[in-house]
């Protein structure tokens, strides 16, 4: 029809012309108002122009990319956002700007978690080791949380790889590196590692339940980091939980029932979450004494969702 588009053909290339010429706050506001209208496509290729205006600034530059990462985690372009985060650390990994430093460190982390998202461990747990390995001296606090979080992360990482001496390993470690930290961001993440360095202790019993001896002393040894770990989060009914499967293994009945009660009644990760998570836990490694305990919880999750059902 000889038609180009919806406008004519010098309206299209003044169009052109004019985005050309935007700044890098033009691109920035464009896509934060994309990004509030959930028009996240739109909100990642404006981040993207902001990132390469000449003369934005490396803090503008290395936060517009930053924003279209986790604009593209949103999208769940995962690859292109893993590249994009790689194309921050590669640029200003070399720069000291305590910004810059901070949206670095959190883009390996962000990186590392997103690769064990999609079953890639062994590249997750490589991208953690950096980060820990080029921040792990730096005692900014916003800093010492990224290298916190990526020790506990890899932790996780090595539990899925079915690798327990390692995750306990790694687990310690973040135990002994801020177990003395008082920031309420570390306590919690030392807290975690704590329930996780436990847990793979239960498991690692589990496994080695024919060496009676053995498995006591790993148990014994899960109980302590479970209750050190309470201490720091005392509302949380997954470690209270994975303390009542502990106190179970150990022969100490009516513990454990008082225990699974409270982590069931928890606000935080108690209730039908725990049930299941525990569920799934007995299945692994299965030994006869995983009999009694799914029979309590059974039991246990009957009466709760009862006393539920009469207050609703």
């Amino acid at each position: 029809s000889g038609q180009f588009g919806s406008f004519p053909p010098m309206v299209r290339l003044h169009k052109i012309l004019h985005t050309l010429s935007y700044s890098y706050d033009d691109w920035n506001a464009r896509a934060f108002d994309a990004y509030h209208a959930k028009q996240y496509e739109d909100a990642a290729l404006y981040w993207k122009h902001a990132s390469s205006i000449p003369n934005a600034g490396a803090v503008n530059s290395a936060q517009a990319l930053f924003n279209r990462t986790l604009t593209l985690h949103q999208l769940k372009r995962h690859a292109e956002a893993c590249t994009t985060y790689q194309q921050l650390i590669d640029t200003y990994a070399s720069n000291n700007t305590p910004v810059i430093r901070e949206l670095v460190a959190e883009s390996m982390l962000n990186m590392g978690a997103l690769l064990g998202e999609m079953q890639k461990q062994d590249e997750a747990i490589a991208t953690f080791e950096k980060l820990i390995a080029t921040y792990s001296s730096d005692n900014t606090p916003a800093i010492r949380e990224q290298v916190a979080k990526a020790m506990r992360n890899m932790g996780v990482a090595f539990g899925k790889m079915q690798k327990p001496t390692e995750a306990i390993s790694t687990y310690q470690q973040l135990i002994d590196t801020y177990s003395s930290d008082t920031t309420p961001a570390i306590r919690e993440q030392v807290a975690k590692a704590l329930n996780g360095k436990g847990f793979d202790l239960l498991l690692k019993a589990k496994k080695t339940w024919q060496n009676r001896e053995q498995a006591q002393s790993l148990l014994r040894e899960a109980r302590n980091d479970l209750l050190a770990g309470l201490e720091r989060r005392p509302g949380c009914g997954m470690t209270r939980g994975n303390l009542a499967y502990v106190q179970w293994l150990l022969g100490e009945a009516q513990a454990a029932e008082d225990s699974f009660r409270s982590a069931l009644a928890a606000a935080q990760n108690g209730g039908e979450k725990l049930y299941h998570g525990t569920v799934t836990d007995i299945e692994q490694h299965t030994i006869a004494e995983d009999g009694g305990f799914r029979a309590m919880i059974e039991r246990q999750w009957a009466e709760h969702q009862a006393v539920k059902s009469s207050r609703d």
